[in-house]
């Protein structure tokens, strides 16, 4: 049904649920006032083991987004472990790895917003084009490479710790992120 979401200030982003709602969420992000978002969410495009992906939208530039949910009813070393990734994410930054736009946490959902890669998983396009010919592998390789390499030079090292085809994403344009 139609509810007025909780009013907490900073940490809150502005969503629209296509699917559940015709109000928008009001709040800023993380790091600051200044950045005040307004994202709309939109279908469903992936579910993992830690939760779902939603396609999203920020409704002022109209650039596309992917919206990570996940239910909030873990055991502690489970959201420990969450915080922690989420804190990786924000220091990142490499053409070879996900972007992290911010975060959003009520009483049962953490909300990670990241950058949307419209061509899917390397699994997803196994399955849809087979094995890849060896030009392919060695492109997506390389890359995939200087993904883990740039995670490995960090201080402190960062070791993903699940590099698997589910896992890399492929731009439209051939650009692998980890």
């Amino acid at each position: 049904g139609d509810h007025a979401p909780p009013q907490e200030a900073q940490h809150t982003y502005i969503f629209r649920d296509l699917m559940h709602s015709h109000r928008p969420w009001l709040a800023a992000p993380p790091d600051g006032p200044q950045e005040q978002i307004l994202y709309q969410k939109g279908q469903l495009i992936g579910r993992g083991g830690c939760g779902r992906v939603y396609l999203g939208m920020n409704v002022r530039r109209g650039t596309l987004i992917a919206i990570k949910q996940v239910e909030l009813g873990l055991r502690r070393s489970d959201m420990e472990a969450l915080d922690r990734e989420v804190q990786l994410l924000r220091e990142l930054r490499h053409p070879r790895v996900v972007q992290y736009f911010g975060t959003n946490r009520s009483d049962t959902v953490l909300t990670v917003l990241l950058e949307y890669v419209p061509g899917g998983s390397l699994a997803s396009l196994l399955r849809k084009f087979g094995a890849f010919r060896e030009p392919v592998i060695r492109v997506y390789l390389m890359q995939i490479l200087q993904g883990i390499e740039y995670l490995h030079r960090c201080q402190p090292p960062i070791v993903h710790g699940d590099i698997k085809a589910a896992n890399i994403l492929v731009a439209v344009n051939g650009d692998i992120k980890v």
